[in-house]
């Protein structure tokens, strides 16, 4: 049976409100996730990185149990998803064994998405049951990302200084998730610093003449501006996007530019000229 994008985002959408729940009611299935249609760009739709590979880092050699890694699993084509390598088996094929991070209960001092089916992308997870998904290619694999773990069972997944992010352009906490998830609009900021009250950022610009290449935006009135985002508003940052600080490329040219992998960055952003 084929599946367009819809169809597969609204199967997704049942089968996560059902294991939002505690009980399931008698009679009732619960969905695998993994086994779920979904609609994702393959490689060929999104445009090679020009200078580095950002594929090589999810070569099969990379993948080490305990590792905590972003994952693409829904129909936005976005890495907001984290798992766990717990087990790796090679002796008749590469399969990797990995249970879902599922967020907590917000603080109360979070602004709080009015759509309670908002991925959050930034914050405490927790593993909610100990089910395997298993995975024989790497193509759901975006990077490896820094959990910290806390009380039992909870892990901080946050930005973190020299990161580079996509943020929710105009955020509100009435953003819509809906079927229109392709259509949100991203600023692309650098982590300049991170404190328990604020996480500052500085904006990004695309540098002429490419797709993929990033420089710090100069103001008009201020250089280097920074921007503070305040913690509880942690919900503005989408995921992290891979990035390389390119240094001799060009000639030394673009030294200090930041190339970001084209599979992290939101499909319009690509078609920018």
């Amino acid at each position: 049976m084929d599946y367009n994008k819809e169809e597969a985002t609204k199967a997704r959408g049942i089968a996560e409100e059902m294991m939002e729940k505690d009980d399931v009611p008698e009679g009732s299935f619960e969905l695998d996730l993994a086994s779920l249609p979904t609609y994702q760009l393959v490689p060929n739709q999104v445009r090679e990185p020009e200078f580095y590979k950002f594929a090589d880092e999810r070569s099969l050699k990379k993948f080490q149990i305990g590792q905590f890694w972003a994952i693409y699993i829904d129909g936005d084509t976005l890495p907001r998803y984290y798992g766990q390598i717990k087990k790796i088996d090679l002796l008749h094929e590469f399969v990797l064994h990995v249970p879902w991070f599922y967020a907590c209960p917000l603080p109360k001092s979070t602004i709080r998405w009015h759509d309670k089916t908002m991925l959050i992308g930034c914050g405490l997870f927790k593993f909610r049951n100990s089910k395997l998904n298993k995975y024989t290619v790497t193509n759901n694999f975006s990077h490896v990302v820094a959990a910290k773990p806390l009380k039992k069972g909870v892990f901080k997944i946050f930005a973190r200084t020299g990161e580079v992010w996509a943020v929710y352009k105009n955020w509100s906490a009435q953003l819509m998730k809906g079927n229109n998830l392709e259509n949100f609009e991203y600023k692309i900021v650098e982590i300049v610093n991170v404190s328990d009250n604020y996480v500052d950022v500085k904006f990004l610009a695309l540098v002429k003449g490419f797709k993929s290449v990033y420089i710090i935006r100069v103001e008009e009135e201020e250089t280097d501006k920074v921007v503070k985002i305040c913690v509880s508003e942690h919900l503005r940052f989408s995921h992290q996007i891979p990035d390389f600080r390119l240094t001799k490329e060009k000639g030394g040219s673009l030294r200090g530019f930041s190339e970001l992998d084209p599979l992290g960055m939101p499909m319009y952003l690509l078609c920018t000229d």
